[in-house]
């Protein structure tokens, strides 16, 4: 992973107008659980809801690819989606997509819904070309997985299923996690998550994810080509797990050392002090 330094003022300046047009997915905020859990009436949405962020004119094409590859279209709400479960569990990809004369922006999310197996593996939808120019993870969380601080993940950048080496990238979290990067030679770039949580609570279900999202642009025979990808991110269980096993030893030689002391005569035992 390369940082752009010097040349990234520039780099910056003709990315504006690509970031300024960029589509990304978003979560809709649920109703508060606490408001739920003590007698509220708040329903949870039917479906997983989104929005889509970023400037529109007219409306942008909304599909959702499940894991045999087929699609159904959806349709925005103002800027909001519901995502319904297909009947199958696996990976889906939901992709925005709004084209011009002179632009392409595309926003692509991948969303983990239960059901029957599909019998169909994830690494399918990932090989399946979404847009001309794509982030594309390499690969994504295992079942029952998620996006984890302090870990490595990989991502591919292909247009027109071609990847893209020293593809500028820009990263970004809900936390305000600033980062400008370069896919490598291979067009590959492996991306550590940062750990920007303002406040980590023991247990992964007491912490709330934060979002990230990668965003690029190329420009190809006249036209603007840009995609994002975005998704959620936990702090590392390791937060928790580190404080736990550290408690167990104590504990554990403090029990052992207290057993040794009770199977020593009396005499050792003034002996010993």
């Amino acid at each position: 992973m390369k940082l752009l330094r010097t040349c990234w003022p520039v780099l910056l300046a003709l990315y504006l107008p690509a970031a300024q047009a960029q589509l990304i997915w978003q979560p809709v905020a649920a109703a508060s659980d606490a408001h739920r859990g003590h007698g509220g009436h708040g329903k949870r949405p039917a479906g997983k809801p989104f929005q889509l962020q970023g400037e529109m004119s007219g409306q942008p094409e909304i599909v959702l690819y499940q894991p045999d590859l087929s699609s159904q279209p959806l349709i925005l709400a103002g800027n909001q989606v519901s995502v319904r479960s297909t009947g199958v569990n696996n990976y889906h990809a939901l992709v925005a997509r709004q084209t011009t004369a002179t632009t392409e922006s595309v926003a692509i999310r991948y969303v983990y819904l239960n059901g029957k197996p599909s019998g169909h593996s994830p690494s399918e939808l990932l090989a399946q070309p979404l847009s001309r120019l794509e982030i594309v993870p390499a690969p994504l969380p295992r079942e029952h997985r998620r996006y984890e601080s302090r870990k490595s993940y990989r991502f591919e950048v292909r247009f027109d299923q071609q990847l893209m080496p020293q593809q500028p990238i820009m990263f970004s979290t809900q936390a305000g996690t600033r980062l400008d990067l370069l896919t490598d030679d291979n067009g590959i770039l492996a991306l550590v998550l940062p750990e920007d949580f303002a406040e980590i609570k023991k247990g992964r279900r007491n912490n709330r994810p934060l979002e990230w999202q990668l965003t690029t642009y190329i420009r190809d025979q006249g036209v603007l080509f840009n995609t994002s990808l975005s998704a959620p991110y936990h702090p590392s269980p390791a937060n928790w797990q580190r404080y736990g096993l550290g408690l167990a030893v104590a504990i554990l030689g403090f029990g052992v050392g207290l057993g040794v002391n009770r199977r020593l005569p009396v005499q050792s035992r003034r002996k010993a002090k």
